[in-house]
């Protein structure tokens, strides 16, 4: 990219930061955690500028990355999740008595 098309491309992604946080907060379902993929996205974009396409909508741009940054960090999670849920109700099971 040029300057020029450099510091436009800033400038756009700084418009549009405000309403990219509050759609990550709402996706993540907290603050903190939402804020985190959009900084994260932001680190991704900074070493991979290849994410906004030339020409291409920017907004559609950063929630893709957004997205894609959300998916990747929430799988270990989900698994996580899983296991802890399948644990919880093991530990409900184990009191009952065998049938024999």
């Amino acid at each position: 990219m040029t300057t020029a098309a450099t510091t436009a491309s800033n400038h756009g992604i700084l418009g549009a930061l405000p309403r990219l946080r509050r759609y990550s907060h709402a996706l993540a379902g907290d603050r903190r955690l939402g804020d985190r993929y959009v900084e994260v996205a932001l680190e991704v974009l900074a070493e991979e500028p290849w994410h906004l396409r030339e020409g291409g909508d920017l907004r559609c741009d950063l929630y893709r990355l957004l997205h894609r940054v959300r998916d990747a960090l929430a799988m270990p999670a989900a698994v996580a999740s899983a296991n802890e849920e399948q644990e919880h109700i093991l530990s409900l099971l184990r009191p009952l008595p065998l049938a024999s």
